[in-house]
């Protein structure tokens, strides 16, 4: 007689399905409070968040999540004048800022564009770096306290835009073809249908870049 040996089968391990990037970032969101602000405007008298702060709240509740992050500059331009004896540097850029689960390779994209200037040759890393904040900012809803857009007057109070400032963003408009009627469109969803002060940064990020044309 013979007798068989039977192998016992493997046992079976119930393994949890992997979360989907979204699903990841809903919990990183879901973890962050309020960013702390170091940075300092001494000119302007406030504090606002560094890119640095953004990072260090969002980077270890990335990590943990195994997602990845990577901010690419996809587009750019950089214009220079002088103004008086000095040399004044613009740059317009638009922010790609990848978000990947290392599990599955899926992944979502936001961009953001960002504008500045400098007297110097550091506009574009400064609107590099500026687009870069928001782009996090936005993906990850994170609450600074702050609100470029607020309706309501600041505490210097809000005001329409000086001469020089509407000349500075008239110029910009024209540079990359834009027209008086896009100007018109775009303050519409602003209180008084008008671009003021509080509105500013947005436009000159917004006009701050080529016009697409329409397909």
């Amino acid at each position: 007689m013979t007798t068989e040996t039977l192998t016992p089968p493997e046992e079976i391990v119930q393994r949890p399905l992997n979360k989907s990037i979204h699903k990841k970032l809903a919990d990183i969101q879901g973890k962050l409070g309020r960013i702390d602000k170091s940075g300092t405007n001494d000119y302007a008298k406030y504090e606002y968040a560094t890119e640095a702060d953004f990072l260090a709240a969002v980077g270890p509740l990335c990590a943990e999540a195994n997602v990845s992050t990577v901010a690419s500059c996809i587009q750019h331009e950089v214009n220079a004048w002088e103004s008086g004896n000095k040399r004044k540097t613009s740059a317009s850029v638009v922010i790609e800022l990848t978000l990947t689960c290392a599990e599955t390779g899926e992944s979502v994209v936001t961009t953001m564009p960002g504008y500045a200037e400098d007297t110097g040759d550091k506009s574009l890393y400064k609107a590099i770096t500026g687009a870069t904040k928001y782009a996090y900012w936005k993906a990850f809803r994170l609450a600074t306290g702050d609100d470029p857009e607020k309706d309501t007057p600041a505490k210097s109070g809000d005001r329409n835009l000086t001469e020089a400032e509407r000349d500075k963003l008239a110029g910009l408009m024209k540079t990359n073809g834009w027209s008086g009627a896009d100007a018109v469109q775009f303050a519409k969803q602003f209180p008084g249908e008008q671009i003021t002060l509080a509105s500013y940064q947005r436009a000159l990020a917004y006009f701050g870049t080529k016009k697409q044309p329409k397909e």
